[in-house]
């Protein structure tokens, strides 16, 4: 988990007290919160009890739990890559990169599918589907189409995701290749988009 830098004392003047926790031990321990009990449980209170620290001796490195929630979110976040090429075969490439990027942010954060509609991670999800979704009208003007197919890919790698938690690595890399093997793959098939057999 990429985690910018733990502020510094300015962040919270008029707080002298030693620091005993760091700004990156507060981040996992609110994305432990967050993952084990839901990202609407995640508050001052659950996320001193996670890091064993009393309720007013959280208040020494955090001001706002709203601030620890949207620094975590941003970091999942940026696992995920944003659409850039322009052409409809470098675009088709990248949304496979976005696809296994997801798949891999599911299979640790398994919650991350369904956060609360309208909490603050429903809305930073919804935005970055929607950068997709707006990124493939350029080429396909059916706009439920597109909705509907990028749905149908999202609930694929959740499925498949869920598959290799339960089932482990080993059943997942059968499947795939009996896929392959089955369906067999384009010549120039670069790699991502093999291992993308087994979602599609």
């Amino acid at each position: 988990m990429q985690i910018e830098p733990s502020p510094d004392a300015s962040r919270f003047p008029g707080m002298g007290r030693p620091r005993k926790l760091t700004y990156e031990a507060i981040l996992l321990a609110a994305e432990q919160v967050m993952e084990d009990e839901g990202f609407a449980a995640l508050s001052l209170r659950s996320l001193a009890t996670k890091l064993g620290v009393t309720h007013p001796t959280l208040y020494n490195y955090v001001r706002k739990i709203e601030d620890v929630e949207a620094d975590v979110l941003k970091s999942m976040a940026s696992q995920l890559p944003l659409p850039e090429a322009a052409q409809p075969e470098a675009l088709r490439e990248e949304l496979i990169g976005f696809l296994m990027a997801a798949r891999e942010l599911i299979l640790k954060h398994p919650r991350v599918i369904a956060p609360t509609i309208g909490s603050p991670a429903w809305v930073r999800f919804v935005a970055l589907t929607n950068t997709w979704k707006d990124a493939l009208f350029r080429h396909q003007r059916n706009e439920l189409s597109v909705s509907v197919a990028f749905a149908a890919l999202m609930c694929c790698v959740a499925h498949d995701a869920e598959l290799q938690r339960v089932w482990g690595p080993a059943y997942v890399a059968q499947t795939a290749s009996a896929m392959q093997k089955h369906f067999g793959a384009r010549p120039n098939a670069g790699a991502q988009e093999r291992r993308l057999t087994v979602i599609i």
